[in-house]
């Protein structure tokens, strides 16, 4: 156990419902968490802010990057961070594994996407040189493509295998801040500083579908499982759209902060986090809020899901690691 993590600690949820759906009975929930501090790097002596995390789905590792240029390995097997990897120059803003392990892929302002082989961190592949910061990647389901987006219009789409362009997309503005791909890889999404969405057709390229779903800047999107794409902004609004039709979409009750994260949970759940410090969890059929997470003191940055473990990084430079079976319990609840 390394000294950064901090003692398990029983957090109290509360809960509250939108009033527009009758409230429902709901349990006290109480979430186990690990906190777990970040370590400075190189020369600095300041922890750095949290701005991405990602869960292997087929192993024990968590990828955590922020603002001091690295890539920080935690092992949850071993509890402990296992490297610490500074092949970026500049902010890092995304990391994410592939679908079945192998892979990680961060990006930055450093204009950088990195490819980096789970089986060995010492040499990864530079996948491109953008002409500008990069904000987030995304890896489709089958792991077969990569998808890049960041400040310029530009979508990039490329191969895995052999790193080379697929097609080019033009994005909804010169500031996309998160792409997606559905959970049958038939589309990807993107949306960003205008606040509008576009969609495309993965095999053909052809736009399925461009709307305006928020006032303000988008910062995170995610297919759900019926392929309704949920979104949150500076708005303080998260819609979730049916893409095909975007004029039928369902809203949250209006958060407390601006909102930086979403993640679906499986079983109709959501999570959601931002300026607030506050992780919000949500029932996506009813549209109504079932609890709350705190224990971070800064804006949550960023989630990720996997296998019943929810993750969170936030300004506060630490993650939390959320109880496993608390989630997979309330998942079949909903169910």
């Amino acid at each position: 156990m390394v000294r950064q993590l901090a003692l398990i600690t029983m957090l109290t949820v509360s809960f509250g419902f939108a009033l527009h759906v009758q409230a429902q009975e709901a349990s006290t929930l109480n979430w186990n968490c690990h906190a777990i501090q970040l370590r400075p790097y190189g020369e600095s002596t300041r922890a750095p802010v949290v701005t991405g995390v990602s869960i292997q789905s087929a192993g024990n590792l968590i990828a955590v990057v922020g603002d001091n240029h690295a890539l920080n390995i935690f092992n949850t097997k071993e509890m402990r961070f296992v490297s610490q990897l500074g092949q970026h120059h500049d902010w890092v803003k995304s990391a994410e594994f592939s679908h079945d392990g192998r892979w990680l892929v961060t990006c930055g302002n450093d204009r950088k996407v990195l490819l980096w082989d789970t089986t060995n961190f010492d040499r990864p592949i530079q996948v491109t040189q953008a002409g500008h910061a990069i904000f987030d990647v995304a890896f489709s389901h089958d792991d077969t493509q990569l998808a890049i987006a960041g400040f310029g219009r530009r979508v990039q789409i490329y191969d895995v295998a052999t790193r080379r362009t697929i097609r080019t997309l033009v994005g909804p503005s010169d500031d996309n801040r998160s792409v997606a791909y559905s959970k049958d890889n038939s589309m990807i999404a993107v949306g960003g500083r205008s606040g509008q969405i576009k969609v495309w057709n993965v095999d053909s390229g052809a736009e399925v579908a461009s709307f305006q779903a928020h006032t303000r800047r988008i910062h995170s999107l995610q297919f759900n499982d019926d392929n309704r794409l949920v979104t949150c902004s500076d708005d303080r609004v998260v819609r979730i759209t049916n893409v095909t039709r975007p004029s039928e979409f369902d809203e949250l009750p209006t958060h407390g902060g601006k909102l930086f994260a979403v993640k679906v949970l499986g079983g109709n759940l959501l999570a959601t986090g931002g300026s607030n410090n506050v992780i919000y969890i949500w029932d996506l059929t009813r549209l109504t809020r079932i609890g709350s997470l705190e224990g971070h003191t800064g804006s949550i940055a960023t989630l990720d899901y996997d296998n019943g473990q929810l993750v969170s990084g936030s300004f506060d430079t630490q993650i939390r690691i959320w109880s496993a079976e608390k989630v997979a319990a309330l998942i079949q609840q909903r169910r």
